[in-house]
């Protein structure tokens, strides 16, 4: 019996699509009496309803398919299977959908903390100190170490806490426990205890006097509506659809052999609907074993 190689490939267009482009924005937004449905992307393998059309709109709609080429004698083996194929292909067009109340707030990265937007600032009179326990020639803290000493917790205004995330060198590391050293309440020296390499950055050595910077977060401030939400999702679509790898989603061994997207056409504001849009023609061929 032939593989389902045309619902496989289009599921995993779907998907590819709608996981690459909702990763990229910031769906968790805290406004509020907000659903958070109402922040992401959606994708759809055919036109929905009007009722049931969501903004912003991705439609995969499939408009052909059949035989490319066929192989010599029509023998060919794919991994483990064999029998009689051809290359197939199949042939969609992509259409964004969105109203002039769509918009997307997009994730930025900043001081080496992925997908939300940090400002280091720079902690003056807070430096890296000498390890107590080791001897005075020593680095101040060693790659392996938690433990971070610190002449204070204040620098101006501003005073450390757990949860706060730092920034010493090009390591990102987040504040677990804070010990007064001398246990007079003043926290003048101090113990830092701290998760190293925090969102993927790496530790080394830092010596005494290395600069300590905090990390203050933000709400993303990228924002795109109306043309600029179009101009962002099809550049992001057209990324989608060339990168995807039909291996995560296929639930079937399909051998995809090339796949191709035309310009957008149709870009543009459409008055009736006051609805923004524009479509590509994608097509993707593979080898049909049955």
């Amino acid at each position: 019996m032939a593989t389902d190689f045309l619902n496989v490939i289009e599921r995993a267009l779907m998907m590819g699509v709608s996981d690459t482009v909702n990763t990229l924005i910031d769906n968790t937004t805290d406004m509020a009496n907000a659903h958070v449905d109402k922040y992401n992307v959606h994708v759809f393998g055919e036109f929905p309803e009007v009722s049931d059309l969501k903004f912003p709109a991705i439609v995969v709609e499939h408009t052909g398919s059949g035989f490319e080429e066929q192989f010599m004698g029509q023998d060919v083996s794919l991994g483990t299977v064999s029998g009689t194929g051809e290359t197939y292909g199949a042939s969609y067009t992509l259409h964004i959908i969105l109203d002039q109340d769509s918009y997307v707030k997009v994730k930025t990265s900043n001081a080496g903390v992925t997908g939300k937007k940090y400002t280091a600032t720079t902690l003056s009179g807070i430096t890296v100190q000498n390890d107590s326990t080791l001897n005075a020639i020593e680095v101040g803290m060693l790659p392996s170490e938690t433990a971070l000493e610190v002449q204070t917790i204040t620098s101006g205004s501003t005073t450390l806490a757990v949860d706060d995330l730092i920034k010493v060198g090009g390591e990102t590391m987040k504040i677990t426990d804070i010990t007064d050293t001398a246990g007079d309440g003043q926290f003048t020296p101090a113990v830092l205890t701290v998760i190293r390499e925090f969102d993927g950055t790496s530790a080394v050595n830092y010596t005494q006097g290395s600069a300590i910077s905090i990390l203050s977060s933000g709400t993303p401030d990228v924002i795109y509506r109306q043309r600029r939400l179009l101009n962002w999702l099809m550049l992001n679509v057209a990324n989608a659809v060339m990168d995807i790898n039909f291996d995560i989603y296929e639930e079937e061994d399909t051998q995809v052999i090339e796949r191709h997207l035309n310009s957008w056409q149709s870009v543009g504001f459409i008055p009736d609907l006051q609805w923004y849009g524009a479509s590509a023609d994608f097509s993707i061929t593979f080898t049909n074993i049955r």
